[in-house]
Parts: structure tokens; C-alpha cells; sequence
């Protein structure tokens, strides 16, 4: 096998690796705004997105930390 061929496997790999993670990423953000619904409940979780502009910010704000604190590991 040549090297070109075994440097575009390890390219390939790395690639997948990266895409893994950032599905990683993806799956808690559901998940967590799931849970934010189940505490607060639909109702309450929609109003406060309609009433409380800074509301979903804050959200966002929670899901950049945790990008940020995945992505320093």
C-alpha cells in the first residue's frame, strides 16, 4: 500500500471521528431541551419563548458552554 493511500485512510478517519463528535454534540441539545420542556412542561416552556425575548438566548448561551466544554477536551 502506498503512502498516499495510507495518509487518505488516516484523513478519512479523522473525518469520521469528527463528524461522530459533532453528532455527539447534536444529541444533547434535544435532549436537553426535552428535559426543559418535561420540567416546565409545554406550556409553560412556550410561554416563556414568547414572553421572555432573552429566554432562548440563554438557552443558546447554555448550548455554546457546552459546545465550548466538548470541544476543549
Amino acid at each position: 500500500m502506498s503512502e498516499n493511500q495510507n495518509e487518505d485512510r488516516e484523513i478519512d478517519k479523522d473525518e469520521n471521528l469528527e463528524q461522530k463528535s459533532a453528532d455527539y454534540i447534536k444529541i444533547p441539545r434535544n435532549l436537553m431541551v426535552q428535559l426543559l420542556i418535561k420540567r416546565l412542561g409545554q406550556r409553560e416552556y412556550d410561554r416563556m419563548l414568547m414572553e421572555d425575548e432573552s429566554f432562548e438566548q440563554d438557552i443558546q448561551a447554555i448550548f455554546q458552554t457546552i459546545d465550548e466544554k466538548l470541544t476543549d477536551k
